[in-house]
C-alpha cells in the first residue's frame, strides 16, 4: 500500500452530515460506532437508501477496498451525539 495508516474520529450531533473518502492506497478500512448510525454512497441517499449501524458496532472492510475512490456519507439515525471512528491501514 501507498498511504500510511490514519485514523479520523468524527463527533456528529443531530442533523450533522459527514463524507469521508474510502481512501484510495488503503486495503483495509476499520469502522467503528458509538450510537446508531446511517451509511449510504452519497448524500441524498441517507434517507432511503442506506445501510444501519447499531451503537457499539465494528466493521472490518478487507481488501480490496472497493470503496478507495467513493465518498462514505455517514448521519445519525436516532441519537443525539455520537461518534464515527475510521481506521484506514
Amino acid at each position: 500500500m501507498d498511504e500510511y495508516a490514519n485514523i479520523q474520529r468524527y463527533t456528529l450531533e443531530t442533523g450533522d452530515i459527514i463524507a469521508v473518502s474510502g481512501g484510495i492506497g488503503y486495503g483495509r478500512m476499520i469502522l467503528r460506532f458509538t450510537a446508531d448510525t446511517r451509511m449510504s454512497m452519497s448524500e441524498g441517499e441517507l434517507d432511503f437508501n442506506y445501510m444501519m449501524f447499531q451503537a457499539d458496532t465494528v466493521i472490518i472492510l478487507d481488501p480490496p477496498n472497493l470503496l478507495a475512490t467513493n465518498n462514505i456519507w455517514f448521519r445519525l439515525d436516532s441519537a443525539a451525539t455520537g461518534v464515527v471512528e475510521i481506521l484506514r491501514c
